[in-house]
């Protein structure tokens, strides 16, 4: 029997697009785009702020020595946050849980965004857990963060539907017994829902 319902956050709930941030970058100053997002790529110091290992300061520290902006901290961090956009369906789905099962939001996120959403998207924090990785020094796909999130919302692992748009996300999760399906979309993750009469 499902208890809990727990989504990813980026790509699922929330869409996000570092192009927007490269788009008003360059308006600013010169940006290798592709160096730019390389940057953020899989075994670079942006996971390593995601994971909580390093501040923002030390973060902001390595992008300077890599890209040599001409900004401060602050005004790059303003550019770093104008990429999301809500998934109105998506969100109005999270909703529509609350108070029927426990309902969390797993993501591998930042402190700057984390900010950002506490700021603009205060829904994020209203359901039952918020794990970000940032805040717990794991990240998804390792079963400790996800056992965490279980933790949190006070259930066993075969009690949880959990979504995800990564597939090694929903490897992971299956591995530890959570009913588990890849995110494409409002209307496939729909069916899934109704086959399990959620």
């Amino acid at each position: 029997m499902i208890n809990a319902i727990i989504f990813d956050l980026g790509r699922v709930l929330i869409d996000f697009d570092f192009r927007i941030a490269v788009e008003r970058l360059k308006k600013r100053c010169s940006v290798d785009m592709f160096k730019l997002l390389s940057f953020f790529g899989a075994h670079s110091p942006a996971k390593d702020f995601d994971r909580g290992m390093i501040d923002e300061k030390e973060f902001f520290t390595k992008i300077q020595e890599e890209m040599n902006f001409p900004i401060s901290m602050e005004e790059f961090i303003g550019f770093w946050n104008e990429i999301f956009t809500e998934k109105k369906e998506m969100v109005a789905l999270a909703k529509s849980f609350k108070g029927k099962y426990k309902v969390g939001i797993l993501s591998n996120t930042n402190a700057w965004h984390v900010a950002h959403l506490k700021r603009k998207h205060a829904w994020v924090f209203q359901f039952d857990a918020f794990v970000g990785s940032c805040d717990v020094k794991l990240m998804k796909p390792d079963p400790e963060i996800y056992k965490l999130t279980l933790k949190k919302l006070g259930v066993k692992p075969e009690e949880a539907f959990y979504t995800d748009d990564i597939a090694e996300n929903i490897v992971a999760a299956k591995k530890l017994g959570m009913d588990a399906v890849q995110f494409k979309g409002y209307e496939p993750l729909m069916v899934e829902v109704k086959k399990r009469g959620l």
